[in-house]
């Protein structure tokens, strides 16, 4: 569990510090006192537009400011993590998540929504019912950024394995995934991990 859960706006403000001593960027900031409503990025994850991740994603400066300007952010009252509204690009955030869960998993996980944004942008379909969730192509794509960066910020491969382990897939197709990714397989889930 994050030393910053309890405190209205958490700023990173060390490169070396963060709930499990992994370096995000120390312009990385969360706030975490905003109420239900409609947000741009910025105002809730500041500091995104020079992550190494970001900057691999999107190498024009003024486009990935940009992107991360006009992204707006629907905070709503729910337990759940983010995701991509399919109909307008939006990104739908819960309130009990964006409170609870450690910088490291918010960080990454907007690395990985903002993935989806950009496919959104260029038209892609990122709920093909074609594809399983571990097998859709935009899924790939948005979690072969973001394992790349937890290996950057020093995540171990069980420590990335518990982020991939979310509430709607199973272990098995976790570990799928995760082969897939090249993460060895020897983790907890994600819940268990932010303990």
């Amino acid at each position: 569990m994050s030393p910053c859960t309890s405190l209205a706006y958490c700023e990173i403000d060390s490169m070396t510090f963060t709930a499990q001593n992994k370096s995000i960027p120390k312009s990385f900031n969360v706030d975490r006192n905003r109420t239900v409503g409609n947000y741009r990025l910025p105002e809730i994850f500041e500091g995104l537009a020079d992550s190494p991740a970001m900057v691999e994603l999107i190498q024009d400066h003024e486009e990935r400011n940009h992107i991360l300007n006009e992204t707006v952010i629907d905070l709503i009252d729910s337990e759940g993590y983010m995701y991509v509204e399919q109909s307008d690009g939006r990104l739908v955030l819960g309130t009990q998540y964006l409170r609870e869960a450690s910088e490291q998993f918010l960080y990454l996980d907007a690395i990985h929504e903002l993935v989806h944004i950009k496919q959104f942008r260029e038209g892609a379909n990122l709920y093909d019912s074609r594809f399983s969730y571990v097998d859709r192509p935009t899924e790939i794509e948005a979690y072969k950024l973001t394992v790349k960066e937890a290996r950057r910020l020093g995540m171990s491969d069980s420590e990335i394995a518990d982020y991939l382990l979310v509430d709607w897939i199973t272990r098995k197709e976790r570990d799928k995934l995760a082969r897939r990714l090249g993460v060895r397989i020897e983790a907890r889930g994600r819940k268990e991990a932010q303990r």
